[in-house]
């Protein structure tokens, strides 16, 4: 007899389709992801999804992607008025799978608004393997305009991120980041999304 057996995101996927699509609001976006060591340039990936956000901020995405297919499996929640997480599982299938866990609590810092602390934590995988985890631990502040910057140690070196978000009309957003660290090398890339919801 065949064993049946589930993978996180499988899991993930069937705790939230039993939601009703009503709830839900559905959007398409490109997202582009460019790539450099050093100054140089390394690779660029892009991505085409269609995905439904529900009402407990969980979202699910599917799409294709340069050389391949992805999937994003995601929530984000409001523990109180100073905590929050989020996090997420995506995958991208281009011969192997390689895939990823990305979980991220923060902390507003009261005494000055605008202010916050964050620990990520990055574990990825090909296949089944466990490729290396990364643990950041960031100071951030969020400015009135939508940009933030962070900054802080990483394993084996330091990271830092810059980045943005803006609503273009009630159903175009624009949102975008650049993220660095540097390590044995200094590797960072540009990220551009633009989503359109229906």
């Amino acid at each position: 007899m065949r064993k049946f057996a589930l993978t996180m995101a499988q899991v993930l996927a069937l705790t939230i389709l039993p939601f009703s699509f009503v709830h839900s609001a559905p959007y398409a976006e490109y997202r582009n992801d460019a790539k450099f060591v050093q100054s140089s340039f390394d690779k660029a990936v892009n991505y085409l999804r269609v995905g439904y956000k529900f009402k407990n901020n969980m979202y699910l995405e599917v799409g294709p992607r340069s050389h391949g297919s992805s999937a994003e499996v995601g929530y984000k929640f409001k523990l109180s008025d100073v905590w929050g997480i989020k996090g997420k599982w995506e995958a991208g299938d281009t011969g192997a799978l390689d895939h990823k866990l990305e979980t991220e609590v923060r902390a507003q810092l009261v005494a000055v608004p605008g202010a916050y602390f964050e620990y990520k934590n990055v574990a990825s995988y090909t296949n089944s393997n466990l490729k290396g985890k990364d643990d950041h631990f960031r100071l951030g502040f969020k400015f009135k305009s939508n940009v933030y910057v962070e900054a802080g140690p990483r394993n084996g070196g330091s990271s830092a991120e810059l980045g943005y978000k803006y609503a273009l009309s009630d159903r175009w957003t624009l949102k975008g980041k650049w993220e660095g660290s540097d390590t044995s090398k200094f590797k960072h890339k540009l990220e551009t999304e633009l989503r359109v919801t229906f």
